[in-house]
């Protein structure tokens, strides 16, 4: 942050207006793995325009503005994946009817996770689950608040149904949680800590090492939430995202906003193969 160009971090616009806007546009994208650089930077270029404009700045891949914000990214796919496991974890902790692996096992059949009611998977109501909402709301759209409006990014209509990519993320995330449960990959955490804010017991929650025999050392990347392993089922779900069109994304994610605005919300959270072939695509 300290190789940004003088002025970006004035009245903090860096963190509370450019960040934001990135974020939301890259919500709206469908591909969220390996986005491409050049597609990145002239988001990048047409917000620092509108955020900057006394800033003459030429902005490059090899510059600090694009470099400060891919990690910026990178962080936000991952806050995905760990924020979607404190969930998970914590929903297991505190209904003691089930164990853990079974309730688990049960919320991956039919991806019934997506769903209000589990037991009766209605496709008119994918996306709107408490899981869902929660993760889009916490991981999401807390992180796109103070966004500026950039009009050639159409960042007024983005705001309202731009986030087949964001439901994406969501839903590929709580299967991994879910698939870690119910493998018994991850432990629960104890119940006393259940109440704690979900980025206090996300930073505790890790996901075991396995020993890898080509290197011959200890490695973290079986139950990684990294591309190789996910991209191509986010793939999917964002697929399955955007077959809802426009007027159901709205709904939705009009749904998560009053999840965000819940009173308490900011002290819970501590916020300061091919598509036809998976059946991810149909839900």
């Amino acid at each position: 942050n300290t190789d940004l160009p003088p002025g970006c971090h004035e009245d903090g616009k860096w963190a509370r207006v450019f960040i934001p806007t990135i974020l939301l546009w890259l919500g709206a994208q469908e591909e969220l793995w390996t986005i491409a650089d050049i597609k990145l930077l002239d988001a990048c270029k047409e917000i620092f325009k509108v955020v900057y404009g006394d800033i003459c700045y030429n902005l490059t891949i090899s510059g600090s503005v694009f470099g400060v914000v891919t990690q910026r990214v990178g962080e936000w796919r991952s806050n995905f994946g760990s924020t979607a496991l404190a969930l998970a974890v914590h929903f297991c902790v505190v209904n003691q009817d089930s164990a853990p692996r079974e309730l688990s096992t049960l919320l991956l059949h039919k991806y019934a996770f997506l769903y209000p009611n589990p037991e009766k998977i209605d496709k008119d109501e994918t996306f709107r689950s408490p899981f869902v909402q929660e993760l889009l709301a916490t991981a999401h759209l807390a992180k796109i608040l103070g966004h500026a409006d950039v009009p050639v990014l159409r960042t007024d209509s983005l705001v309202k149904n731009g986030f087949i990519g964001a439901l994406g993320l969501c839903a590929v995330s709580l299967e991994r949680a879910f698939t870690l449960l119910a493998d018994s990959t991850v432990t629960l955490d104890s119940e006393e800590n259940s109440e704690l804010p979900i980025n206090v017991r996300k930073a505790r929650l890790k996901t075991p090492k396995t020993f890898n025999k080509a290197t011959g050392k200890e490695t973290t990347s079986e139950h990684a939430f990294s591309v190789a392993k996910w991209s191509s089922k986010t793939a999917a779900f964002v697929c399955g995202a955007k077959k809802k069109g426009t007027a159901a994304t709205e709904l939705t994610v009009s749904m998560a906003w009053k999840v965000l605005k819940k009173p308490g919300f900011e002290k819970y959270t501590g916020n300061d193969m091919s598509d036809e072939d998976d059946d991810r695509a149909d839900i």
